[in-house]
């Protein structure tokens, strides 16, 4: 994407090198012109490009706002461009050294009354609390010697760079090129239909065109400058570039509201008012009109002077008031008259130039020898207003957390806070207590297996068990050497006793004798595991 700056720069540096080249070729045949030169090129450059085409309205800075047809970017390189030699000599000595700076603005705040102008490209109107801005801007304006840059929404440049896109457009591409433009003269169609009026605050009223000017090549107007008429119909529109006018429900009593004092105010209502059909007399109505007009007289007015027209459409006005002491608020009719695509032509320069001029002659060189430019976008959302309070700053809520010695208690607290988190954790808590008898507990089922193979046989029972599969499942020999029990032998309790024959001892028979109680084999418990709470065994 070739952005607006960049066109120009290929503009200047193709042109000199044609006119170079014409020179040296003067014979060769019919000489092109600069406007011609400058055609050619851009139809190259828009053929050329590969990028995506940003048509984002209203950013000033970034890459939206410096690639967008729609963005501001090169604007607002113009209006902060570096002070050459000729400018510091008409604006004086105090301009030798000073410096032009800018800044985005995301609220009004203490820190914005630095700025000696403030460039508003508002994106959608109104926003949603115009009487909050309208205060902040009167201070403002009243501290002296400021400017306010204040350009209406429009639907931006698009359909203007479509239309000579399509004309430049080489053949296999011109007709995808009308397609575009088409689209965006049927969106403009919706839109003119549409279009109202926009009325800020008491300054100035912005009439809505039946239909979008083309006041030159690449410039657009959608509406006609007027101060500011409490008689007409206050009925405000809702812009959005890119989509539909919607109108508003009720008049927009925007921005920068010069107030007064308790009678101007009662005559302003009076004035501003939407008066219903009533049943009085017109000699009321007359004494009422003189009485308004009275009071109007009495007061200080604000002044609206037309600084360009075209066809007798105000395209640029700058607006004045006694109270606030040399400031200023300048009024451009649309964005399409400044954007990016129509930053491009020479008209639109001298326009953002003369913007230039207008703020530097009212501005004073600061102590810091600075200028400051503060640039500001809003939309439909809440502006932010953030002013400091007079007297010293008090602290509040959560901030009182850092003042000692509350700060030192806090930390303290935080500390043990983290300390009792630890200790709770079951890492670093108390053993948890293992609870054997619950009926789904593992041990349970290990301790009754215990218990069945000790009245089983025990060790010799389990190796028997072992060596029984290993035989008739696996095919393989014992694991283990199991010792066979003696057999018992059979007690006949008729027979009776045998002498004994010569020789023998008259000691009993220890092999012959069946062991006793105490002597019978008991299976080892070696493999029984520790039962705990084991449960009392049953009889079979």
């Amino acid at each position: 994407m070739i952005t607006a700056t960049r066109i120009e720069s290929f503009f200047d540096s193709h042109i000199a090198s044609s006119d170079a080249a014409r020179d040296r070729s003067a014979s060769s045949g019919p000489v092109v012109g600069k406007p011609a030169c400058c055609l050619l090129l851009l139809c190259v450059l828009l053929t050329s490009g590969c990028g995506d085409l940003y048509t984002t309205y209203g950013k000033t800075d970034g890459t939206i706002g410096n690639e967008s047809l729609n963005g501001f970017g090169a604007f607002r390189d113009t209006l902060t461009e570096e002070l050459d030699e000729t400018e510091r000599a008409e604006l004086g000595e105090d301009w030798e050294d000073a410096e032009l700076r800018s800044r985005n603005l995301t609220r009004l705040s203490s820190r914005a009354y630095q700025h000696d102008a403030i460039v508003w490209v508002p994106t959608a109107w109104p926003p949603i609390n115009p009487g909050d801005v309208s205060d902040w801007m009167t201070k403002w304006l009243r501290s002296g010697n400021r400017t306010v840059v204040f350009i209406v929404p429009d639907e931006g440049s698009t359909e203007a760079y479509w239309r000579e896109a399509s004309n430049l457009a080489p053949p296999e591409q011109r007709l995808e090129y009308r397609r575009r433009l088409a689209q965006q003269i049927n969106l403009r169609l919706l839109e003119d239909v549409r279009r109202d009026d926009i009325i800020v605050g008491k300054l100035f009223t912005a009439r809505g065109l039946p239909a979008r000017q083309n006041i030159d090549d690449r410039r657009v107007v959608s509406y006609d400058l007027h101060d500011f008429d409490p008689k007409r119909d206050k009925t405000a529109s809702v812009v959005t570039p890119g989509g539909l006018v919607v109108t508003a429900a009720k008049p927009n009593d925007a921005t920068i509201v010069e107030g007064e004092d308790s009678e101007g105010e009662e005559s302003e209502l009076n004035e501003t008012a939407v008066d219903e059909p009533s049943e009085s007399s017109d000699s009321a109505e007359e004494t009422n009109e003189e009485q308004d007009d009275t009071k109007q007289n009495s007061r200080p007015s604000q002044l609206f002077e037309t600084l360009d027209e075209h066809n007798g459409i105000t395209t640029f006005a700058r607006i004045t008031h006694p109270k606030w002491k040399d400031s200023r608020v300048l009024v451009v009719a649309s964005g399409g008259m400044l954007t990016n695509f129509a930053m491009t032509d020479e008209p639109a320069i001298e326009l953002a130039k003369q913007i230039r001029q207008e703020i530097l002659s009212n501005a004073e060189v600061g102590a810091d020898e600075r200028v400051s430019f503060g640039f500001m976008t809003s939309d439909h959302d809440y502006v932010p207003i953030s002013d400091a309070e007079p007297g010293a700053p008090a602290q509040t809520g959560m901030e009182m957390l850092t003042t000692w010695p509350i700060s030192l208690v806090t930390l303290h607290a935080l500390f043990l806070g983290v300390v009792m988190c630890l200790m709770l954790l079951p890492t670093f808590g108390r053993a948890r207590q293992v609870v054997y008898h619950r009926s789904t507990h593992f041990g349970n089922h290990l301790s009754a297996m215990a218990i069945l193979m000790r009245r089983a046989g025990g060790m010799n029972f389990a190796k028997e068990k072992i060596n029984h599969y290993m035989r008739v499942v696996r095919g393989e020999p014992d694991l283990f050497v199991v010792p066979k029990a003696p057999p018992e032998p059979p007690q006949n309790t008729t027979a009776p006793p045998t002498a004994k024959m010569e020789g023998e001892s008259n000691s009993p028979d220890i092999s012959e004798v069946p062991p006793t109680a105490s002597e019978t084999p008991v299976a080892t418990t070696s493999l029984d595991p520790p039962v705990p709470n084991e449960p009392a065994e049953k009889s079979p």
